[in-house]
């Protein structure tokens, strides 16, 4: 068992390595769009695995964790064991939790850059050694570009 998980390791780092040496790189120009919230405004760089992982565990332990407590409460409220004013406003509804409102929505950007950013990238290294003729291959890889910029110029950090 231990072999076959070093095995499954070892491709793994085989098929990332190409990928993962261009992942630092600029891949879209600078936004010509005029934030309005500068600050808020994500990165390109703000998209890398890492941070993906964090953002999938949040979304895998960290929100039905939250979606348990809230139905516990209502539940006790349900059963007479608690009334409404004895619950926090955030344990009523995971809606009205603000640890959900913004997490969630900024984890699920988070993922969906870092895709759409290692999909552009998997495709670049896959067309890379191809003929230049071969045209589908361009059309493909530029489209995976302009999704992956068109996101990022629009992306934005919920505060």
């Amino acid at each position: 068992m231990r072999r076959k998980k070093l095995y499954a390791f070892a491709l793994l780092h085989l098929v990332l390595a190409p990928v993962c040496v261009y992942a630092d790189e600029e891949i879209c120009p600078p936004s010509s769009i005029e934030s309005a919230a500068p600050d808020l405004q994500m990165k390109e760089s703000d998209f890398y695995i890492e941070r993906a992982l964090g953002s999938l565990k949040y979304l895998e332990s960290d929100v039905p964790e939250m979606i348990s407590r809230s139905e516990e409460e209502l539940f006790q409220i349900i059963r007479g064991e608690k009334s409404l004013g004895d619950i926090p406003l955030e344990f009523r509804s995971v809606s009205y939790s603000e640890q959900y409102y913004l997490y969630y929505y900024n984890n699920i950007k988070l993922l969906r850059g870092t895709l759409l950013k290692y999909h552009y990238l998997y495709l670049k290294e896959k067309f890379e050694n191809m003929p230049e003729h071969e045209q589908g291959a361009s059309m493909e890889l530029e489209k995976a570009k302009k999704e992956l910029c068109d996101f990022v110029a629009k992306a934005i950090y919920d505060d």
